[in-house]
């Protein structure tokens, strides 16, 4: 339950995970070209840095935009169900001078860690979009709801589908979600949901369309059961992201069904720049159900 991203086609950065008693926060690169653990495995780190705590099932997103890495949520503990608790952080870990250059990569350490999002569960809300004097910690403006934070926790996709946007899908034992989320990587600042009626349209999709507009995301049509610890794929060419697989923590169950997210339904059917769509869809059964969506006070 660590996070694997791949730089420059050749060297695997591995954060975090666990262990039999806790979860941790180690940081390793993996030279894919020689199958060699730099440094022994562990990355050089700023010493004035105060890391984030140790964790599993977050997700990171390379930012080469803005030079680093960027580490969301996940949990602690040394289970999925039994122990720990999640998080709604967002810490960025900022790459050294030189990290775009494959030969001279060793060179760009010491990489530094900065926090720019609080867990929201330890936000005051009267204090919401004020800093403090020194403090590096941006705080989320506006505040996560409960609901939200939970396509944070522990075990939730977390996938960069543009140069300046993060999507977060499903997430957390307890209880699971079915959510969305959006993360602005320019400004630092979630988009927060919306919701629009959930009437299924025509595509393959398990919500059948998703964008982004005025600062909020919205999402319509069936919507899949919630869970956490499932994998997905994100087709870049077609805008698709397709989904398998799972736990339900609410009903104790797995979960055997591939659900996709059509990102841009309004292009279906359109030739851009001369080319066809290579992702045709998927068979729809008929007797799928549209699940509730988790609310905050579960």
């Amino acid at each position: 339950y660590h996070s694997s991203t791949l730089l420059l086609d050749r060297y695997l950065v591995v954060v975090g995970g666990m262990k039999a008693n806790r979860s941790i926060m180690n940081e390793a690169v993996l030279d894919t070209k020689t199958w060699t653990w730099m440094g022994n495995g562990g990355v050089v780190i700023d010493s004035m840095d105060c890391p984030p705590s140790g964790r599993h099932g977050h997700s990171v997103v390379l930012d080469d935009s803005r030079n680093r890495l960027v580490l969301y949520g996940g949990g602690s503990g040394s289970d999925l169900l039994r122990s720990g608790e999640d998080n709604s952080e967002v810490w960025e870990l900022q790459l050294g001078d030189g990290w775009r250059d494959s030969e001279k990569f060793a060179q760009s350490f010491p990489w530094k860690w900065k926090k720019l999002h609080e867990d929201s569960y330890n936000i005051d809300n009267n204090n919401v979009n004020e800093g403090t004097a020194g403090d590096s910690t941006r705080s989320v403006a506006p505040k996560l709801t409960p609901s939200e934070t939970l396509c944070l926790g522990r075990c939730h996709h977390g996938i960069k589908i543009s140069r300046d946007t993060v999507l977060f899908l499903f997430g957390s034992g307890r209880p699971s979600t079915n959510g969305l989320l959006a993360y602005d990587l320019k400004s630092d600042h979630f988009f927060q949901q919306e919701h629009l009626s959930q009437q299924p349209v025509s595509a393959s999709t398990f919500s059948d369309s998703s964008s982004t507009s005025g600062g909020a995301v919205y999402v319509k049509g069936i919507l899949p059961k919630p869970r956490f610890t499932g994998i997905a794929a994100f087709l870049e060419e077609d805008g698709y992201i397709i989904t398998h697989g799972g736990y339900c923590s609410q009903d104790q169950d797995t979960i055997g069904t591939i659900d996709v997210l059509d990102l841009a339904p309004g292009f279906r059917g359109r030739q851009i720049n001369n080319h066809a769509p290579t992702f045709d869809g998927l068979p729809i059964d008929d007797r799928r159900v549209s699940y509730g969506e988790v609310s905050d006070s579960q």
